[in-house]
């Protein structure tokens, strides 16, 4: 008689499985729950970071008030680590950063550039160490954040430029522009907007673009659309920018000084055959502080 025999292989596997689950399952909740650590610090460090930089933003732009026309660097430096300092960033965190110190400098448009006339910006850095509360198990006991802030200061004005060589030599002065200008005056590019006609007549027509002395912009050539801008602008006193040349064409050019200017009227706004009839009444800082028209600070970094 030839009996049957039981299998109990079955079983034997079925708690093999449980167990090789019991493993999976704890270390998928070890894994999260480092993630989860991970997470607290990384979220941490990005409210320190923030603190920081909401300090070094303030100080940039305290210290380019106290640089003002003038160009006063002492005294920007002082005022801008003063106030970085009433807001929580310390000296460590200032001399650990990548440029270890506040600087001041000219901005251009596009770069800062330290020590550099003309001085019309503020660069306030910070290194900020925070120590980690669960990173040091997995070997980041701290994490660094570099803050960088940059301000500088300048007016806001019309896009549309005069050559320093034609500026008059007493205000106020009644000028006529036309498209004959000897003076080379012309659109800038200075809201990096500028294509085509009607795009002259929104900019110039516009509330202004934000600029510093010291900014090199972009020139537009051709004059249609400017007529129409200045019309929009007719009964206001309004800022122009005055540049270092106006080369025919397009090109470059730099931002050497501000005139306040008063738009009297305008005429022939046919194409490039348009004159406009202002005053101008004053130049420099000394001259926007008059007219209630600046100096403007602006965080550009």
């Amino acid at each position: 008689m030839i009996g049957r025999q039981r299998c109990y292989s079955g079983g034997k596997l079925g708690r093999n499985e449980r167990g090789s689950t019991l493993v999976l399952v704890t270390l998928f909740i070890f894994v999260l729950f480092g993630f989860t650590a991970l997470s607290i610090d990384v979220a941490n460090v990005y409210r320190e970071k923030h603190k920081a930089h909401d300090a070094t933003d303030a100080a940039a732009l305290a210290g380019v008030a106290k640089l003002g026309p003038s160009g006063n660097a002492t005294a920007a430096i002082t005022e801008a680590d003063v106030i970085a300092k009433t807001n929580g960033v310390t000296n460590a965190e200032i001399t650990s950063s990548n440029t270890g110190t506040i600087q001041v400098g000219s901005w251009d448009g596009t770069a800062f550039t330290a020590n550099t006339p003309p001085y019309n910006a503020v660069r306030v850095p910070a290194q900020r160490t925070v120590t980690n509360n669960f990173g040091r198990v997995v070997g980041f006991p701290v994490m660094t954040p570099v803050v960088d802030s940059i301000a500088t200061i300048g007016a806001i004005n019309i896009p549309f430029g005069v050559e320093a060589s034609a500026l008059p030599n007493t205000f106020p002065t009644d000028v006529t522009v036309s498209s004959a200008s000897a003076g080379n005056w012309g659109a800038l590019d200075e809201c990096g907007t500028l294509s085509g006609s009607g795009d002259k007549t929104t900019a110039i027509g516009g509330g202004g673009c934000f600029a510093s002395i010291g900014t090199v912009t972009g020139q537009s050539s051709g004059i249609d659309g400017v007529c129409a801008g200045f019309s929009a602008q007719v009964g206001r006193t309004v800022v122009l920018p005055v540049v270092d040349s106006f080369a025919n064409g397009n090109g470059s050019t730099k931002i050497v000084n501000f005139i306040v200017v008063q738009v009297l009227s305008t005429s022939k706004c046919n194409g490039s055959n348009w004159t406009a009839d202002i005053t101008i009444l004053g130049e420099g800082f000394s001259a926007l502080q008059q007219y209630g028209l600046g100096p403007v600070r602006s965080l550009v970094e």
